[in-house]
């Protein structure tokens, strides 16, 4: 899969459309579509943004590991991150430090049986919770 092929696949997946992510990376609004077309190839700097908006590796982008996780949010830190982007708590590509993360892993750990019980209530009652 190209670098190009991986861009698209990640726009695909959080279902946002390239100007969005132009947009929010800070990238030129053509970026995407000159890829595409052949006009240009990507550079380092526009795929060290889109890595840091994804909050995937650079590493991933450039096909060197097909790991999207970068090395530095490892174990515990990587899943919290993940599950924050998905919950929709932390929007993706947002800096948390690991120490910021490192913290919240704790602050789960020590509170575990407390959120194991939430989660149980919430899930026996869904039917019950009213919508918004």
């Amino acid at each position: 899969m190209s670098s190009l092929e991986r861009v698209l696949a990640l726009i695909d997946e959080r279902g946002i459309t390239a100007a969005t992510l132009t947009k929010e990376a800070g990238l030129d609004k053509s970026t995407i579509s000159a890829w595409k077309s052949g006009r240009s190839k990507p550079k380092a700097e526009a795929l060290q943004k889109i890595a840091d908006y994804f909050g995937v590796s650079i590493d991933y982008l450039l096909e060197k590991t097909d790991d999207p996780i970068p090395s530095d949010r490892s174990g515990d830190v990587a899943r919290l991150y993940a599950a924050l982007v998905e919950a929709g708590i932390v929007k993706q590509g947002e800096d948390l430090t690991d120490k910021q993360l490192l913290v919240l892993v704790d602050i789960v750990r020590a509170n575990r049986e407390v959120i194991r019980k939430v989660a149980e209530d919430y899930y026996a009652n869904k039917d019950r919770i009213p919508k918004d």
